[in-house]
């Protein structure tokens, strides 16, 4: 799985072939835009992959993710997102070493809580250092659309 790739071979490798998992990988700018590309992307890859309920999940870890690339590193980046039965993974790769930290911001400050949300969302996460920068990965549990919600959510 994509967790498994990131943290063993120290980065976004091609993924295994497998009928089961479903992923998509999109390489990004770093312009303003790029968070909410981001979340549509992963939207759509969750309504297509029957998991329309963690749509609103992902589409926070992911728009967290690509913001932070976006401000802190500046440089192009790679958004992948798996999934297979019930976890799907998120990996954001980009072109900076400094790793991100949960912050602890006080109520009158209006920004640095991205991981901690991410924290909240997530059943697992952490960083890669690679040799062109590094790749935050998340690991969600989701839960399956029953089949009949799944096709009406696809009409």
């Amino acid at each position: 799985m994509l967790v498994h790739r990131v943290t063993q071979h120290g980065g976004l490798d091609p993924p295994t072939a497998d009928a089961q998992a479903r992923c998509l990988e999109r390489e990004l700018s770093p312009v303003p835009t790029a968070a909410a590309v981001a979340r549509q992307i992963a939207r759509h890859a969750c309504r297509d992959w029957g998991i329309p309920d963690a749509a609103d999940d992902v589409a926070l870890v992911v728009s967290e993710l690509v913001t932070n690339a976006v401000v802190h590193a500046k440089t192009p980046l790679i958004l992948a997102i798996e999934h297979e039965g019930p976890t799907l993974a998120v990996a954001v790769g980009d072109g900076h070493p400094v790793t991100p930290w949960l912050a602890v911001q006080g109520p009158e400050q209006s920004g640095g809580r991205g991981m901690v949300i991410v924290s909240h969302l997530a059943t697992s996460w952490g960083v890669v250092r690679t040799v062109l920068g590094k790749t935050v990965w998340v690991s969600l549990n989701v839960a399956p659309a029953s089949s009949e919600q799944a096709a009406i959510q696809r009409s």
